[in-house]
């Protein structure tokens, strides 16, 4: 099980339902979750208190703002907060830019639980 309080994250995606999972998910691991529905909402919640995000999963198709956008945001503020983008496409569509960033990593939907909680540990691992 994860260490009490392990930090919050703001999960970015317009499917209530993977939002709902994911949340879920990571409360069982001890993380207080915040959501948005959409990028743009998604990039001010982040802004507003990316001092207490340790982690930002978005989806990469979104209507509004897509992920990759809201990547592109959020490092435009100086922040290396570690992100997860989620995607029902492959890995290989990633722009470079983001392909190269060491602190963004890539899940495929759909996915299991384990394997979301792997990535999660995987980015906070330098952290924690």
């Amino acid at each position: 099980m994860g260490e009490v309080g392990r930090g919050v994250v703001l999960v970015v995606d317009d499917e209530e339902l993977v939002r709902s999972v994911i949340r879920q998910t990571l409360e069982l691991e001890n993380f207080e979750v915040l959501e948005s529905a959409d990028g743009v909402s998604g990039f001010h919640r982040f802004s507003r208190g990316r001092s207490g995000i340790a982690l930002v999963v978005v989806d990469r198709t979104m209507p509004r703002m897509a992920g990759e956008d809201v990547i592109k945001e959020i490092r435009s503020l100086g922040s290396d907060v570690p992100i997860l983008l989620i995607s029902g496409y492959m890995e290989k569509d990633l722009y470079g830019w983001i392909a190269n960033d060491p602190r963004v990593l890539f899940l495929k939907k759909p996915f299991r639980r384990a394997q979301l909680i792997e990535k999660v540990n995987a980015l906070l691992g330098e952290n924690q």
